[in-house]
């Protein structure tokens, strides 16, 4: 009976040994990308090159008509771009969550002419793979004037169809600007390039 009982505690030693160790082989490589409480952003390669304050400038809209990437912020980009860290995602889910709040509030017509305006190049596809293969729009990226373009459709919208534009989503500045913008925009990250 003695026996059984220490051959029954050595079995669920072995059991719980085996089990913490499969837990930690599991979550060890996993950890340092995915924990919550990774920091963004990763420590420079090299010194501060300023590029989290390029990209702050960026989005604010304070840098004005940058067409590439900095060279030595392509690794940044890269990082914040990468779904190993997930900042990205997770800017543009915090965006999502600010559009779908202010959906949730505001009340349809029922004239079947509420609308939402969405840039839907790269604000509701990911081109991600493609700006990877190109360094993040690092090199030879070129922007065109399309506010005065994006400018007319919208107004075509409201004046000539008779839509009321209550929401206007886009990761360009000049999605935003210019007359007939709607009730309400939202501005989805984008470093990679910007269209004046």
């Amino acid at each position: 009976m003695v026996l059984a009982v220490a051959a029954a505690l050595d079995q669920r030693r072995l059991s719980l040994l085996v089990f913490v160790s499969t837990v930690f082989l599991i979550s060890a490589p996993l950890s340092a990308a995915s924990a919550p409480w990774t920091f963004w952003p990763p420590a420079p390669a090299r010194g501060d090159e300023g590029c989290l304050s390029w990209r702050v400038m960026v989005e604010a809209n304070n840098a004005k008509n940058w067409r590439t990437v900095p060279a030595p912020c392509i690794p940044y980009v890269y990082n914040y771009m990468s779904p190993v860290w997930g900042q990205y995602a997770r800017d543009v889910a915090s965006a999502v969550d600010q559009m779908l709040a202010y959906a949730g509030t505001d009340t349809a017509a029922d004239n079947g002419l509420d609308a939402w305006v969405l840039d839907v190049d790269d604000t509701c596809l990911s081109n991600l793979p493609y700006y990877q293969a190109n360094h993040f729009g690092g090199v030879g990226h070129r922007g065109e004037r399309s506010v005065e373009f994006k400018s007319a459709m919208r107004r075509r919208l409201e004046e000539e169809e008779g839509y009321r534009i209550r929401g206007n989503v886009g990761d360009q500045w000049s999605d935003l600007q210019g007359p007939s913008t709607g009730d309400r925009v939202f501005k989805v990250p984008n470093p990679m390039y910007f269209v004046p």
